[in-house]
C-alpha cells in the first residue's frame, strides 16, 4: 500500500506543472446594467444593448433589450486600448438611441482577466425617466 501511495504522490507532483499551465485564456469582460423604470411593461424588440468601440463597431454580439433590466455580459478576446461605449442601439442600423439613454463611455486600457462595469439609465437630460412611448418613438422607422 505504501508503494502505491508513493507512486500516486510522485505522479501528482510530476503533473503539477502541466495542470498549472493549462489555464483557460483570459478575456476582457464588460457588464452592463440597464436601469429601467418599474412602469415599463413592454419593451420594443428593436433595441439592443451593446458595447462598441469609438467607431461604433460592436466588440461582442449585441443583446436584445429585455423587460427585466438585467445585467448584460459581453467579452472581448484580448486586452484592448481605446474607448468602449455601452449604449442602446436600434437593430436596423445600429444607430445609437441617445435620446433615450446617454451612452456610457470608458477610455483606457482594458486588460484581459478584468471586468469593467457600465450603468445605463433610461432617462432624459432633465433626469426624467423615459416612458415606453418615448422609447418606442426613438426607434427609427424604416
Amino acid at each position: 500500500m505504501k508503494t502505491i501511495a508513493k507512486i500516486i504522490a510522485l505522479i501528482s507532483i510530476m503533473m503539477l506543472p502541466i495542470i498549472a499551465n493549462a489555464r483557460i485564456p483570459a478575456v476582457v469582460t464588460y457588464k452592463v446594467t440597464v436601469h429601467m423604470p418599474e412602469s415599463f411593461k413592454f419593451i420594443p424588440n428593436t433595441i439592443v444593448v451593446a458595447i462598441t468601440d469609438a467607431n461604433n463597431n460592436p466588440v461582442d454580439h449585441p443583446q436584445l433589450l429585455n423587460q427585466d433590466g438585467s445585467i448584460y455580459v459581453f467579452t472581448e478576446p484580448t486586452s484592448a486600448k481605446g474607448i468602449r461605449i455601452a449604449q442602446l442601439l436600434s437593430i436596423g442600423n445600429y444607430a445609437p438611441l441617445k435620446s433615450v439613454a446617454a451612452p456610457v463611455v470608458q477610455k483606457g486600457i482594458f486588460f484581459a482577466g478584468n471586468t469593467y462595469y457600465f450603468d445605463i439609465w433610461i432617462m432624459d437630460d432633465t433626469g426624467e425617466v423615459k416612458t415606453v412611448t418615448d422609447l418606442t418613438g426613438a426607434v427609427p422607422v424604416e
